[in-house]
């Protein structure tokens, strides 16, 4: 395997999970109003900031997107619209409840990468501050999970 190549797939990966994770989260904020609508439109610009971060250590070690990866994540996003709709669901709440599930679970895996690529030893990444990053997804998990049980009280009531 050529020098790099894992690194790389690694990236590319988060690179399109991070599209992902940003289109929810602006979808989030554009179909929610009040407190829960500035919720998402916040959380959605933190990820956006998040991604170009990961698009700048992608560039530093001479990782190129995915183009593929990236049209395969907007499609799967896209069909779990589907999955979460409320016609599906039967509840907006319940959709609700899973569309947070989703975002939490996404931010899960930037903590993890944060968290991996803190531990390498590459001179390429000594510019970043994995500690701060893993802490600005410790604040997301927190308030999405916040967010997460105060609906889930609805959802899942009667």
């Amino acid at each position: 395997m050529p020098e790099g190549t894992a690194l790389d797939a690694y990236l590319t990966d988060h690179m399109a999970g991070s599209v992902s994770a940003v289109d929810m989260a602006r979808r989030g904020a554009k179909n929610n109003t009040g407190p829960l609508g500035q919720f998402f439109a916040d959380l959605a610009r933190e990820i956006e900031v998040d991604r170009r971060t990961l698009e700048e250590i992608a560039e530093r070690v001479g990782t190129q997107p995915s183009a593929l990866k990236q049209a395969g994540a907007v499609a799967i996003e896209r069909l779990s619209r589907l999955k979460i709709d409320e016609r599906m669901t039967g509840s907006p709440e319940l959709s609700l409840l899973f569309e947070l599930e989703l975002l939490y679970l996404g931010i899960q895996g930037k903590h993890a990468l944060w968290r991996t690529l803190g531990t390498l030893s590459d001179s390429r990444l000594a510019e970043f501050d994995f500690s701060k990053l893993e802490q600005r997804a410790d604040e997301q998990l927190a308030a999405v999970e916040e967010q997460r049980l105060a609906v889930a009280k609805d959802a899942l009531a009667g």
